[in-house]
């Protein structure tokens, strides 16, 4: 009988996501170093420059700046965190369609609750609708951890009840964003995709909006719904589908003279400086949801 050997641990490639951009909360595995120490660090995703000031206090470390903003992901327990994840992941695969014991009880929306309250650093999501339900739900998510999300929508009344949220800035705080993504067109093609990220460590994908309808008809096979634990397909999955509608979304993305510039003075000595690459406004109505009186 052999045990585990702990220097398996060395052999590990577990590069788990570090920070996320303030702008367009895209996953870093690490900071992204400038070649030239006086140059500007620079997200690979959305090219946000962030401008280190140099003073008496010296170079600003832009871990610190981002640590301010709720934007460091790093953890003390980060095995057993990605452990506790794991389980979850590894009851939702091992269910069956139609559900056989012992996973009959196990549904999917179980898998998306219990990892909203495991969840450490953030939540991350995009779906095609929303309910009273959920908003209940991330509003109690939000209690903890930080919760963006996109919601696209064709609907009036899906658009009532994001901006009834504001209501419930009391409850939520700043840490509860959500912004919503209308067609002006019904032409235009909105974004479709149904996304869930957990800390940058597990990935709920497939075609159930965040509704409890949908997550309950996923338990039949009637909606699909997949898990992702790979990191590195986890980070990708945040930056290609969740990351551009994010920024997309956001009520900065009016050009001025072709582009968007936006700066933000900090303490720690970081100037922020954002360039949108594409200065055509996007076809969309938007609005944001910082849920402040």
């Amino acid at each position: 009988m052999s045990g585990f050997d702990i220097e398996k641990f060395l052999d590990l490639d577990f590069k788990p996501a570090r920070y996320r951009c303030y702008r367009c909360l895209s996953l870093w595995t690490g900071i992204p170093w400038p070649e030239n120490q006086d140059e500007a660090y620079q997200c690979p995703q959305c090219s946000v420059k962030y401008y280190p000031k140099n003073g008496e206090g010296g170079t600003a470390d832009l871990g610190i700046f981002l640590g301010s903003k709720g934007c460091s992901l790093q953890m003390g327990d980060l095995i057993g965190h990605t452990t506790r994840l794991a389980q979850v992941a590894r009851y939702f695969k091992n269910r069956k369609i139609p559900p056989t014991w012992p996973y009959d009880v196990y549904s999917p929306m179980a898998a998306l609750l219990q990892a909203f309250a495991l969840a450490k650093r953030f939540i991350h999501f995009a779906s095609f609708g929303l309910t009273p339900y959920m908003l209940g739900v991330l509003t109690a998510t939000a209690q903890r951890v930080p919760v963006n999300g996109v919601v696209t929508s064709n609907s009036t009344r899906t658009s009532e009840l994001l901006r009834a949220a504001q209501s419930s800035y009391d409850e939520a705080g700043e840490r509860l964003v959500l912004r919503e993504l209308t067609a002006q067109d019904s032409s235009i093609d909105l974004p479709h995709q149904k996304l869930v990220v957990v800390d940058g460590l597990l990935v709920f994908k497939g075609s159930a909006n965040l509704t409890e309808f949908a997550w309950r008809k996923a338990k039949d096979g009637l909606e699909m719904v997949e898990v992702v634990t790979d990191v590195e397909e986890v980070i990708n999955l945040n930056n290609q589908y969740f990351s551009p509608i994010w920024l997309n979304a956001s009520k900065h993305r009016e050009p001025i003279s072709g582009f968007d510039y936006y700066c933000l003075d900090h303490p720690e000595g970081i100037r922020v400086e954002g360039i949108l690459m594409d200065p055509d406004p996007m076809p969309w109505e938007y609005f944001d949801l910082p849920l402040s009186p």
